[in-house]
């Protein structure tokens, strides 16, 4: 306990720390560099294209070239390839390492780099390479033809010979050879004596939530001593759910407000809009639509044309409400924050709007007011991405397109900065 409590400190502390050198692309005219979020530049416009930092690299372009530098503009991945990213695990649950990167070839054979001991640790030749869980990644020079390398000390857990191959977690790898399963387990970073795959086995979860881990894969840790599951609720069908009475609409839920009703007392129903898994409904009543809760608690009053309960953030209290054919967003005291549009849908950190040919953004941070950035660009490159700037702060970037064409617009935040000029 006391060394998990240990690596996260010393996680968060990295994370901090990367955070306070908060670095956006900024373009002047066709060049790029970096600037902290208020706008100072820091490493002058000299890359023809660049990507975000994440937690302190960042892939950078000369020409048709890829590299990396670090946040002191300190090349640390040569310019040699045409592709360079930082995977993170595909199992959440893993802390990215961030020293190695995924390099590839101009014929899209990829290989690792190891940016600490600045060489390629494993050779680009192969077609498939992505991180699965702690430092180990599935190769395959073609489609079932894998295996399993272990980038921290360079060994392979599991040769590139079989039909599938794949870590379960850190400690434990599965093949698969000739129909077979089998298990390898990684000792010390090495792999053990393959065997037979068992249907349950009493491998160490990886760090996080114990409840999380179970049910996620094949291979869970047997705890006899918790109590058993509580019986699922069954789910009710889309008929069952709806109820008719005297030419009146109402509604049961399924879990988590699973013995909530509304009654049947409406004149209609919005039942295909996706907003019954946080308890809320859009209902029609007298000509007009509103939203109530699970329990029938008005939300928003029957005054609205119609609401489109697909695209608003009904988590955080922005609704999409439609009038005359056109979409606008309100918060959850029913103000108006964007209005007018053809289309808005939901990313991280806002709303992208659309307005004709136009494209604009509506940012909804926590913690700050909505800000929104009218329909001006020709393009919305979402999703938006986070960028912590460390006392638990972040804000959010998005890439835009300008519309004149005369570069390829730039990067735009929740602050409302942009961070382009021509």
């Amino acid at each position: 306990m006391k060394r998990l409590l240990l690596f996260s400190l010393i996680q968060l502390a990295l994370m901090q720390g990367f955070a306070q050198e908060a670095l956006i692309p900024y373009r002047v005219k066709d060049k790029w560099g970096y600037a902290s979020p208020d706008g100072t530049l820091k490493i002058p416009a000299q890359y023809d294209r660049c990507e975000l930092f994440e937690n302190g690299y960042a892939t950078v372009y000369k020409g048709r070239m890829a590299g990396a530098i670090n946040a002191k503009n300190e090349v640390v991945v040569p310019f040699d390839y045409y592709q360079v990213n930082f995977p993170a695990p595909e199992d959440k649950r893993y802390v990215r390492t961030y020293n190695y990167a995924v390099v590839c070839t101009r014929d899209n054979k990829c290989g690792i780099y190891d940016i600490v001991s600045q060489r390629l640790v494993l050779d680009t030749v192969y077609n498939i390479l992505y991180n699965k869980a702690g430092t180990l990644f599935t190769v395959g020079e073609q489609l079932h033809k894998r295996g399993v390398f272990n980038a921290s000390n360079q060994q392979w857990i599991a040769e590139p010979v079989y039909y599938e191959a794949d870590p379960v977690s850190d400690k434990l790898v599965k093949v698969e050879k000739n129909g077979k399963d089998f298990a390898i387990p990684v000792l010390a970073g090495k792999p053990g004596t393959m065997s037979e795959w068992p249907e349950v086995s009493s491998v160490p979860p990886p760090p996080g939530n114990d409840t999380q881990w179970e049910g996620k894969g094949e291979v869970v840790d047997i705890d006899e001593s918790r109590p058993a599951s509580k019986p699922t609720v069954p789910r009710l069908a889309f008929k069952e759910q709806l109820i008719r009475k005297d030419g009146k609409y109402g509604f049961r839920f399924n879990a988590p407000f699973a013995g909530h009703v509304i009654p049947p007392v409406y004149d209609s129903i919005d039942c295909a809009n996706g907003s019954e898994s946080e308890g809320l409904m859009a209902v029609k009543k007298n000509g007009k639509w509103g939203v109530v809760t699970s329990k029938n608690v008005v939300v928003f009053p029957f005054v609205y044309e119609g609401f489109d309960m697909t695209r608003g953030d009904r988590k955080n209290g922005f609704f999409v409400i439609v009038s005359n054919g056109k979409k606008s967003v309100i918060d959850k005291k029913g103000k108006v924050l964007a209005s007018g549009l053809d289309d808005i849908y939901f990313t991280e950190g806002g709303f992208v709007l659309t307005a004709g040919e136009d494209r604009g953004m509506l940012f909804t941070v926590k913690g700050t007011k909505p800000l929104l950035i009218k329909p001006q660009f020709s393009a919305v490159l979402a999703p938006s991405k986070e960028v912590p700037l460390g006392n638990g702060k972040s804000i959010y970037v998005v890439e835009v397109i300008n519309n004149n064409g005369a570069h390829t617009g730039g990067y735009l935040s929740s602050t409302g900065r942009f961070f382009f000029e021509d």
